[in-house]
């Protein structure tokens, strides 16, 4: 299989974000969620996210276990692909919120205020709803 020294990084990024403790530790969903999404995209890298996945993942040799990877830099390109992008960041924000060590980590980079900053600056309705849907998330969690 051609993508197994990218798996393999990628499984390595993991084990090395895992600190030793005598329990076993559970993985915010935001860190599992992202590993996730990278194994499908190295499958698949003709999905448009596999690019940025791949170049967030190549910088890091460890993952913050306690941070929404990717965040500030999704939510605020300036790319060409930056409609997607944020569109895909809001899902993730969307389906990782889970847990408590979720629910901090969306607190730490304060992404409510960024939400409501965005909300209040765009006119797309569409993504709007997106934001609207992570805010609704965020309640009943």
């Amino acid at each position: 299989m051609q993508e197994s020294a990218e798996v393999m990084h990628v499984l390595s990024i993991l084990r090395n974000s895992i600190q030793p403790t005598s329990e076993v530790p559970q993985l915010p969903c935001y860190i599992s969620l992202l590993i996730t999404h990278a194994l499908r995209s190295i499958m698949f890298p003709s999905t448009p996210i596999y690019p940025i996945i791949s170049r967030f993942l190549l910088q890091r040799n460890i993952l913050d276990t306690t941070d929404v990877p990717m965040l500030l830099a999704m939510l605020y390109s300036s790319s060409k692909t930056s409609k997607l992008e944020k569109a895909w960041m809001l899902a993730f924000l969307d389906n990782g919120l889970q847990t408590e060590n979720d629910l901090a980590a969306f607190g730490r980079r304060h992404t409510w205020d960024l939400l409501c900053g965005m909300f209040e600056s765009m006119s797309d309705k569409f993504m709007q709803v997106k934001i609207l849907k992570v805010c609704f998330s965020l309640l009943v969690s």
